[in-house]
């Protein structure tokens, strides 16, 4: 039964949905598939070998074969039966473009065995050649009569001798010859563009490579000695004209080692490049010439010879060991004669066959590879497919590569970028990529069973698949099922299979010539297009290729979004016309060209949740040179500040301690689109109450000026405009409760001195109570008290409205006061001060538990509508748990963006895992979190959760009352998704004074003043707000106290002065000043001077320690301008590099600096050897060993990366050594030895 679809539907449920979430990418639709059955009944057992398939011009489809017994060849509703009268016999047809029979011929073998198809070509006219091997004798009938073809030998009787075979179009047999002699084997044949036929093979002994009446007899290597085990193989190549006729022959071999033939192909001139493996010494030149290479390894060779045979040039891999393997299934030309090559490597192999370097080291058991060559076989680039092996590969006109294979049993990735698209294991794959090897699309059969090992392309870039299969096989590469069984469910049975490619793709490039045209020193760029009509969003990958799957007939342009700096070489736009649904459309590339090169730095930090009293709670920070960043941001770093009631235990990256739970964690260099993860693990102080909000800020260094917006933001409408030039101001905001009293503090940290008076807002449980202005000279302050009532208390100042990016200071304080007062989870209903992408500010509500797969927006808006400002910032954050009873091995999100909000200004942040997004359709957003291995929630509570944010800008102006609503969906697997909460915001008017009035009273007191409630024992002027019917009366209160005490405790180098006197040496002191009122007021002061600070340093090898104890400590490099070392913190130091350093010894008041020391004994090529020891095992766990085999007396220390000593000791004359570990952390450490031969270094890896 050919194109049958009958199959039971509840059987295959799990394969449908399987395949259509893996074939979710590919742009191919089945359009035929035939196999070829045996007949049912006595007589039926059957079945081929070896499917070969080539095409003509009109899209006619060849195919050639092994088989025996009985088949039926015609895939319609007919019968055409061959029977072979041998065990083993071969046969040709011809399939019109439908895959319809046209005609069948099939030719007999004398012997039951020995007869093998090797290669197979089809002229532009529909002649076909078929290279195939054969022993004894084979009868072909020909238009001129019966052509037997006798197994001859020159010098031995032990080989295959080679049949060359013609057709015509009509299935007319015209002409058979052999090659006679020892053994042959054509293994490709090419056609050239004058008709010839070019064999390429390997062969043993002496061969008769002229098919004529004449002789050309060449021997391979070696003396023959009538043993065929006595030849060397050796390669060859050979040109026959249309007719069969001898034009020339050349070969080439080695005397000790043969070279290994894996594929070869011809270019637009006739030039033939041969790909395969040597060892030891060849000779490449088939002339009287000498191009010998040796390789103690198994290096792949590239030869290139002339139209006539004559050499050109040849070139080598460098393996560098025998433990790195390297093979080549694939070598095609393109329309611009550069060379491509596949395959797959294990190891580190380096790509550059010429003077370079560009080494790939697999990651994978086994990695495919892409190579890129130029035609004189230098490097152009190189792209590796992880844990995927390369069997077939082939070009179309536009240069596009296509790829098939098998992955393998890790971790398959066939996205060759720095995307990821993940395969499942041990599958065949369909890989499509462009010019450049980016990825388009891949088509994944997850069919242990199915075996294609033929691909062939039209010039309508259809596809065209053979090979055999077993068992029921889905051939359908869309999420349609087209099921078909082989021929009693375990025998192999041939199949053919025609597949069209859909959809419209199309490039974005860096356009560096600005000639509109991409070459291939330009790159790809990962931007976001629209199409029109229909507002369809596609998102570029990082390669810079874009695609859609169908569009409906009609003409359509696309745009590129050149925001951040980008501007088109020629047009932002391209024009196209979809004439139906199931067309391949090219569209023109669009080349841009970075106006002012500038990063795009983005970072957010988030946390799933934090439980009070738990330790080990994680929080997540994503560091990103966003899509639109134009340049690198080069060493980069994220300062980290939080909340000190969260205590950092641990980090992904090392972190440096920077005080007041400040940390730097450095993250280097992030090309544009490239992000960098790091996950923090901390504890959470168990006074927490439920419901308050822990806060984390990150900033990502450093920060461009062309990267900051320059837009104006003025000040609100009811407010004095400021028009003055930028004054260089920068206002910073704190606050700070001390149970009875709130303090703002807003100072001018800037250059420059306020021009303009600046509005301050005051907010209490999110309502507008109050206005005030400030004007500060630089680094001037001002400070706001309040009586602390336990509500939540926010104030608010604007910069200048030219001050450069988005910057908006607030602060915000919970529960300071009465807890009966406060309100959970107010924190966040106004925006943070984090407008610009380089920093965030996130606000985590310490809670027991959440409900999972639900969605929200922040802020989160004020009152039941959630109100917040026209053209505010938004941040949605997804929650998803695995709810199920099973692991998830793939999570999808998909979230479709209201139409109110700017699609182009989406930023995908932090997130629970690692994930692929894009975004497509009509304002579609998707994250894919393939490999999650989610564990459900019954298994594991805490694993069991994920979360991802993005950041999204509203659409300008929009008017009061617009309503902004998101859903999400998420997928876990292949069931239905879950559908979470709709969270809506509503834009809001401004919000006006909450205030019914106000009031002032002045206070003077000696000692303490008691208020409404409130006790004020500080001077200052307080706001007290009384709540009264949801208004506040405000009161001013001026507390002025004229009799206090306070304390000073201070550390200074030489002298303090109090009250007119000078202090200079340490101790208790006090002062008491006396008023007008008769309140005194006395200070306490507790005085600490140090004179001098030790600066001398102790050098104990490469180790260096500061002799001064309990103070801050900072190493330089000298050689470097003293320029601090990252890390270098602690009180000993042992440098990774000769050169010479210093410690800078302070504490809060003083500070000295050492004098340098010079470090010359560092990487020391001293060898274990010379050192008499043995250290092991290395990984460690737990426990190290040094074997000290003559006793010698040591010294170790071990340091890790940040120079830091952890472990020294001099240790006697011990054969074993035992250094316990086990309480460091995973990662690398450095152990030094000392002993009277000098010093050996030995990186040490503890898992």
């Amino acid at each position: 039964m050919k194109h049958s679809r009958s199959f039971s539907i509840s059987s295959f449920l799990i394969i449908f949905f399987l395949l259509t979430f893996l074939r979710a990418n590919a742009q191919l639709d089945l359009e035929w598939v035939n196999i070829l059955e045996r007949p049912v009944g006595p007589g039926g057992g059957s079945s081929v070998m070896a499917p070969i398939i080539s095409l003509d011009d009109f899209g006619n489809v060849y195919s050639t074969g092994i088989f025996y017994d009985t088949l039926d060849f015609d895939p319609g509703i007919g019968v055409n039966h061959l029977v072979s009268p041998t065990s083993k016999s071969f046969f040709v047809q011809k399939y019109d473009p439908s895959g319809n029979l046209i005609w069948l011929r099939y030719f007999e073998h004398s012997q039951s065995s020995n007869v093998f198809i090797s290669s197979f070509s089809t002229d532009v006219n529909g002649n076909s050649y078929v290279i195939g091997t054969f022993k004894d004798t084979i009868t072909f009938n020909t238009v001129s009569g019966v052509d037997t073809l006798t197994k001859e030998w020159i010098s031995f009787a032990n080989g295959n001798n080679c049949f060359i075979l013609k057709i015509d179009a009509n299935g007319n047999t015209l002409w058979a010859k052999e090659l006679r002699g020892g053994e042959t084997t054509g293994s490709q044949c090419h056609l050239d563009n004058q008709g010839n036929l070019c064999i390429v093979g390997f062969f043993q002994g002496e061969i008769d490579f002229d098919p004529g009446s004449n002789n050309n007899i060449l021997a391979s290597t070696q003396i023959p000695n009538n043993n065929l085990n006595n030849w060397t193989r050796d390669i060859f190549a050979l040109k026959l004209d249309a007719n069969g006729n001898f034009i020339w022959a050349k070969t080439f071999g080695g005397s000790t080692a043969y070279p290994v033939l894996f594929n070869s192909s011809l270019d637009a001139l006739n030039n033939l490049y041969i790909i395969g493996r040597y060892s030891d010494t060849i000779d490449f030149d088939p002339g009287p010439a000498v191009a010998s290479l040796n390789s103690s390894h198994h290096d792949l060779f590239l030869l290139k010879l002339d139209d006539l045979g004559n050499f050109d040039w040849v070139k080598s891999s460098v393996l560098g060991s025998n433990s790195n393997v390297i093979t080549a299934t694939g070598i095609t030309i393109d329309s611009d004669t550069n060379i491509v090559l596949s395959g797959s490597f294990v190891g580190t192999v380096d790509f550059d066959f010429g003077a370079g370097t560009q080494q790939l080291t697999s990651t994978g058991y086994s990695d495919g590879y892409i190579l890129k060559l130029t035609p004189q076989g230098n490097f152009i680039w190189v792209k590796k497919l992880t844990d995927t092996g390369i069997s077939l590969s082939l070009l179309d006109n536009s240069n596009n590569l296509y790829c098939a294979g098998m992955t393998g049993s890790g971790a398959p990735d066939l996205d060759p970028g720095t995307g990821i698209f993940t395969a499942s294991q041990n599958a065949q794959y369909l890989l499509k990529l462009s010019s450049q090897g980016d990825f388009i699309w891949a088509n994944i059969s997850s069919e242990w069973a199915f075996n294609p090992n033929h691909l062939e392309l039209d010039n309508d870039n259809n596809l065209y698949q053979s090979g055999t299969f077993k068992s029921i096989v889905d051939f359908d590469p869309t999420a349609d099922v087209y099921l078909l069984e082989s021929l009693d469910g375990l025998t192999p049975t041939r199949f053919y299979r025609k597949l069209s490619q859909k959809g419209i793709y199309g490039s974005v490039f860096q356009d560096f010539n600005q000639n509109c045209t991409l070459d291939s020193f330009e790159v790809g760029l990962e931007r976001l297009l629209e199409i029109q009509p229909g507002n369809i969003l596609v998102t570029s990958t990082l390669g810079g290729i874009w695609s859609v799957d169908s569009l409906a007939p009609g003409n359509y342009t696309i745009t590129v979004d050149t925001s951040g700096g980008w501007s088109a070489t020629c047009s932002s736009t391209q024009t196209f016309t979809v004439p139906s649904y199931d067309t391949l459309i090219s569209v023109g590339g669009i080349g841009l060209i970075a106006n002012n090169p500038c990063t795009d730095n983005h970072v957010t930090i988030d946390a799933l949740s934090l439980r009070p009293g738990f330790s080990n709670q994680i929080i997540f920070v994503e560091a990103c040179n966003n899509l639109l960043a134009s340049d690198i941001l080069d060493s980069a770093y994220v300062i980290l500040e939080f909340d000190d009631r969260l205590t950092i235990e641990s980090a992904t990256m090392p972190l440096d301690t920077l005080g007041n739970n400040r940390y730097g964690v450095y993250i280097g260099r992030l090309a544009p689109s490239q992000c960098q993860t790091v996950v923090l693990f901390c504890h959470i102080d168990s006074t927490i109450l439920l419901g308050e909000s822990l806060c984390m800020k990150a900033t990502l260094h450093p920060i461009h000026n062309c990267f900051l917006d320059t837009i104006p933001k003025p000040y609100p409408n009811n407010f004095s405009p400021c028009v003055t030039p930028y004054d260089l101001s920068h206002l910073e905001i704190g606050s700070t409760c001390n149970g009875t009293n709130i303090s703002f503090k807003i100072k001018n940290t800037g250059s420059g001195n306020m021009s303009c008076w600046s509005p301050v807002n005051l907010y209490v449980d999110g309502q507008f109570i109050s206005r005030d202005s400030v004007q500060l000279t630089a680094g001037d302050s001002m400070v706001y008290n309040y009586g602390a009532d336990g509500r939540t208390w926010r104030m608010e100042v604007c910069q200048h409205p030219l001050h450069p990016g988005n910057s908006n200071p607030s602060t915000t304080i919970e529960l300071c006061g009465p807890e009966a007062n406060w309100t959970p989870d107010l924190v966040n209903l106004l925006p943070h001060d984090d407008g610009d992408s380089h920093v965030d500010i996130t606000c985590v509500v310490v809670s027991g538990a959440y409900d999972p797969n639900d969605k929200m927006g922040f802020p989160l808006g004020i009152g039941a509508n959630h109100e917040i400002d026209a053209n505010e910032q938004i941040e949605y954050l997804i929650r998803f748990q695995n709810t199920g009873t099973d692991t998830a091995f793939t999570v999808v999100i998909r979230d479709t963006l209201s139409s109110e909000l700017d699609v182009f200004s989406v930023r995908s942040g932090a997130s629970s895992h690692n994930y692929h997004f894009r975004i497509y359709g009509e304002r579609v957003l998707e994250w894919t979190f393939y490999d999650i291995l989610l564990p459900d929630s019954l298994t594991n509570l805490e694993g069991s959760n994920g979360f991802v944010r993005f950041s999204v800008d509203q659409n300008p102006d929009l008017p009061i009352g617009t309503r902004i609503e998101n859903t999400a969906s998420i997928y876990f697997d292949f069931n239905l998704p879950i559908v979470t909460n709709t969270y809506f915001h509503t834009i809001g008017a401004p919000q006006i004074n909450n205030s019914m009035g106000s009031d002032t009273i002045d206070v003077t007191a000696c000692d303490s003043v008691l208020y409404n409630g409130v006790l004020y024992n500080s001077d200052g002027n307080y706001l007290q707000t009384i709540q009264n019917n949801g208004n506040d009366t405000l009161y001013l209160i001026n507390v002025d106290i004229l009799n206090n005490f306070s304390h000073i405790d201070t550390i200074i180098c030489d002298s303090f002065e109090m009250n007119g006197q000078y202090y200079t040496t340490s101790g208790n002191y006090s002062s008491v000043y006396s008023n007008y009122w008769g309140c005194d007021s006395t200070v306490y002061l507790d005085l600490t001077v140090e004179n001098t600070i030790d600066t001398s340093i102790t050098q104990n090898g490469t180790i260096l320690t500061a002799n001064a104890i309990g103070y801050n400590y900072q190493w330089v490099d000298c050689d470097n301008n003293n320029n601090p070392i990252l890390g270098a913190t602690n009180r000993s130091f042992s440098p990774l590099a000769n050169g010479n350093y210093a410690v800078i010894i302070s504490n809060i008041n003083c500070s000295e600096v050492s004098s340098c020391i010079p470090i010359t004994t560092v990487n020391v090529s001293k060898i274990e050897a010379s050192f008499d020891v043995n250290i092991y095992p290395n990984p460690v766990e737990n426990i190290l060993f040094i074997e000290n085999a003559n006793n010698r007396q040591i010294q170790y220390s071990l340091v890790n990366q940040l120079g830091e000593v952890l472990l020294m000791n001099n240790t006697p004359d011990k054969e074993l050594i035992k250094i316990d570990i086990k309480g460091l952390s995973t990662g690398v450490y450095y152990l030094f030895i000392q002993s009277n031969r000098g010093i050996l270094s030995k990186k040490v890896i503890k898992i």
